[in-house]
């Protein structure tokens, strides 16, 4: 309302600007001429961006008040993907980072109180499996891998909602085995290399394989020879390979295998 500042009195005719500082609201119109008893009116449509905002009313000579209003987002249309995705673990570890899905309204604002749900292929376990959105529409869980290797999907999901996928990849974990796979106990004349090679199969915890570790066999001084490179790594399939040729002299040799990081070695029975 506009008044007389000195007989208090209801002013008409007085052109009063509404203004919320160029935020991107609106008024219809922005200006208005006050009324018989002082009084002017009109709304407000807020911006699509929820937030406070400070609304100034003036004339001049007048001066003007400011009035504080709040935007708070519509309902929740989808579910994105924020952040956590694309990450790579050990296979049975928990991944580092959170996976992070956001709940947004029609104009991209986060939305509080949204419980989503998150569930994942290939027995990865999303912990917890359920959460509900903060003031700024987050909710997070983190992913424990399955044991074995591959590609895990997490889905994030609410009633209503279109949802959202975040792709994690499984690898194998740090050597923990090496096993004979093929060539043992093998027999040949003295002097001759062995017909089979000698094989051996590097693997995590788990029993997935474990490629580019270094492997190396020692027949601990018999006097035998080894032809492929020595130490050697794994291959993709986590298998490590040599050929062999038998000391100059008949009898049983032992060889041993030794994987890097692994204490225990594979061991072969070869007789020449």
């Amino acid at each position: 309302m506009a008044e007389n500042p000195y007989s208090r009195q209801p002013d008409p005719g007085v052109t009063v600007t509404f203004s919320d500082g160029k935020k991107g609201g609106t008024f219809n119109p922005p200006s208005a001429v006050t009324d018989s008893n002082g009084l002017v009116s009109r709304i407000y449509t807020f911006p699509s961006k929820a937030g406070t905002y400070t609304l100034t009313i003036s004339a001049a000579n007048f001066g003007e008040i400011t009035a504080t209003e709040i935007a708070t987002p519509a309902a929740a249309i989808k579910l994105i993907a924020y952040s956590g995705q694309k990450q790579t673990g050990a296979a049975g570890s928990v991944l580092p980072n959170p996976i992070t899905a956001e709940a947004l309204d029609s104009y991209g604002n986060g939305v509080p109180g949204v419980t989503v749900n998150f569930t994942a292929n290939n027995s990865g376990i999303p912990n917890p499996p359920s959460a509900i959105t903060d003031a700024k529409g987050f909710a997070r869980t983190y992913l424990q891998l399955p044991t074995t290797v591959g590609t895990v999907t997490v889905t994030a999901s609410s009633s209503g909602l279109k949802g959202a996928t975040f792709p994690e990849y499984s690898v194998a974990g740090p050597a923990a085995m090496v096993t004979v796979s093929a060539g043992n106990n093998q027999s040949a004349p003295a002097g001759t290399t062995l017909p089979q090679s000698l094989v051996v199969f590097v693997a995590d915890q788990y029993g997935n394989p474990v490629s580019g570790v270094a492997v190396t066999f020692s027949d601990g001084g018999a006097g035998g020879t080894f032809s492929n490179p020595n130490p050697g790594n794994t291959d993709s399939n986590g298998n490590a390979s040599q050929i062999y040729t038998l000391p100059p002299v008949s009898g049983t040799v032992t060889i041993n295998a030794t994987a890097a990081g692994v204490a225990n070695p594979a061991v072969f029975t070869e007789t020449a």
